[in-house]
């Protein structure tokens, strides 16, 4: 919660998204987190082991990205993303197909 709080103040006006395992409404933080506005929390799947591969690739993107890592909004960001993706390897991207085997 601390650091949410300091992120929080640390960016004002900006839209803050938090990734999460499990859902905090119930949490002490529940409260908090319902008031602001500016904050989106994005629940993900129990057992989402997929998520660290996407932090992994999240953090060699930022790291290698122009600026270091700061976007100045949403549309810069994504358009890096994409450019990324687009600059990489055919072999690098596969489908990947969920199943319950």
């Amino acid at each position: 919660m601390d650091f949410l709080k300091r992120v929080y103040r640390r960016f004002p006006g900006w839209e803050l998204h938090v990734m999460a395992d499990a859902p905090m409404a119930d949490a002490p933080a529940g409260p908090w987190l319902a008031s602001k506005r500016r904050l989106r929390v994005h629940y993900l799947p129990q057992r989402a082991f997929w998520l660290n591969h996407m932090e992994v690739w999240l953090k060699v993107f930022a790291r290698e990205a122009p600026g270091g890592g700061l976007w100045a909004d949403k549309e810069e960001l994504t358009g890096q993303i994409m450019a990324r993706i687009k600059a990489s390897p055919d072999s690098w991207a596969k489908p990947f197909r969920w199943t319950c085997e």
